[in-house]
Order: structure tokens, then sequence, then C-alpha cells
């Protein structure tokens, strides 16, 4: 807009102090800025809290969400820490379960271990009670399982593998970028089982 309105006035030498001035503002100007948080807007400052508070998500635990202040806050990053085979990546899978089937919310689980075939049915076992070992043989009785759900519209719990060699946070954020720009979906809650495989994005030092 300023530079075709300085087309019109190109000719007009006193006008160039005017455009100017409006093309410095012009390549300044950014759609959305964020200069942080003035800690005197006492009040901005807490509308902002009131609206994390009510939209957290709990855990399928309740004495842990006891501990923890209700469970997991928008804008947090949590991490699953415990020794080997201890059951970290069950936790997840029934924290992702929980959160799409009872919370009614959008999931995607990253995995760097285990296929999305078997992740699936570790997903299974645990929402039907049946050993991984039986899901196969009775399929109808995992169909029904998930018919019986309501209330989902059309909510989704996606899995996604990849290789952990090969994985860093940018190949994670394309993946939910071309999920949201071809399907529609958009993740409410993102879970990666074995976060510590992730690779940095830049193997530069500084």
């Amino acid at each position: 807009d300023v530079m075709i309105e300085g087309i019109n006035k190109i000719d007009d030498h006193e006008s160039f102090e005017e455009i100017n001035d409006k093309l410095r503002k012009a390549v300044l100007w950014r759609m959305e800025e964020n200069f942080g948080t003035d800690i005197i807007k006492v009040e901005e400052r807490y509308a902002k809290q009131k609206e994390l508070l009510k939209d957290y998500v709990p855990m399928p635990w309740h004495d842990l969400n006891k501990v923890i202040g209700g469970g997991l806050f928008p804008k947090t990053l949590s991490t699953f820490a415990a020794a080997s085979s201890v059951g970290k990546s069950i936790a997840l899978d029934q924290t992702a379960f929980y959160v799409w089937s009872q919370l009614k919310k959008n999931v995607v689980v990253i995995s760097l271990e285990l296929s999305e075939e078997i992740k699936g049915l570790r997903i299974d076992a645990q929402f039907t009670g049946l050993k991984i070992e039986e899901l196969v043989k009775n399929e109808d009785k995992v169909v029904e399982a998930y018919k019986s759900l309501t209330g989902l519209d059309d909510k989704k719990l996606i899995i996604k593998e990849y290789p952990a060699s090969s994985i860093n946070t940018i190949k994670i954020s394309n993946f939910i970028s071309r999920l949201e720009m071809y399907t529609g979906f958009q993740p409410d809650f993102i879970i990666v089982d074995y976060a510590d495989l992730v690779l940095p994005n830049s193997m530069k030092r500084t």
C-alpha cells in the first residue's frame, strides 16, 4: 500500500520524507510481535494465568495429579524419567489413550523405539484387557471395544514411528505441520516416546 501511494507522489519532492517514513515503518511491521510480559499489568497477567490453569490435562492417576498440581499444563514440557524396564513407555501409552478417549483431545504419539503396529497393539491390550497374543484372534472384540467409545466426534489418536537415528524436533514439527495441512488435524497433546534419542537440530558448537 505504501509503495502504491508512493508511485502517485514520485514526482513530488516534498513528499519524499513522508513516503520514506511510511516505508521504514512498513518494513518493521510484524503480524504478531511479542515483547514479553509487563509485570505491572497484573490484570492482564492473571487473565492469562486463569486461562492456563483451566486448560490443564490431568493424568490417568489421581494421586499423581494431586502431587503435580492437578495435571500437565499447556506450554510445558514434562518428562517421564526412570530406570530401564520400569514402565515409562507403558505409562506414556496409557496417558495417550486416556487423554484421547476420556478427555476428548487430539493426541499424537511419536515412537522412536517401537513400530506403529506394536504401539497400537499395546494400547489395544491396555484398553481391552486382552493379552497382546490374544488380540489378533479376537479382532472383533477390539473393534467392538472401540465402537463403544462415545463423544469423540473427529478426535484422533495418531501414532507415528520414526527411526531414532534420524529424528530431531524440526522433523517432528514438520510432521505436525503436514498433518494439519493435509488432514486438518491439530494435536492438543504430543507424546514422544524415548525423547532422549532425539538428535540436536544442528551439530554446530557455540
